[in-house]
């Protein structure tokens, strides 16, 4: 099996599994927080279910980028970058 049809079955394995793990929670879990001042578990998966299309949209872009995913500077926080922060002005 090939790369592609590898990701093309991770990826819909994956939102197979999001869907029945939505469809398992009541509405009032996935308005439920964790803690004061925190996201919503229904905001949570919003995020989630975002960035994986911003992932799709950056590594269609620039292939290049799966090599850095994979790479483990790009995880370690003593050697890879942890946050993007504002440049300062």
């Amino acid at each position: 099996m090939g790369r592609k049809a590898q990701f093309q079955e991770a990826w819909a394995l994956n939102g197979q599994m999001n869907q029945r793990l939505i469809e398992a929670i009541s509405t009032a879990g996935l308005d439920a927080t964790y803690a004061p001042r925190t996201r919503t578990v229904r905001r949570v998966w919003v995020h989630m279910h975002n960035m994986r299309l911003h992932w799709l949209d950056a590594l269609a872009a620039n292939p290049t980028q799966v090599k850095r995913l994979k790479s483990r500077e790009a995880h370690d926080p003593a050697t890879g970058p942890t946050r993007r922060t504002k440049p300062a002005t």
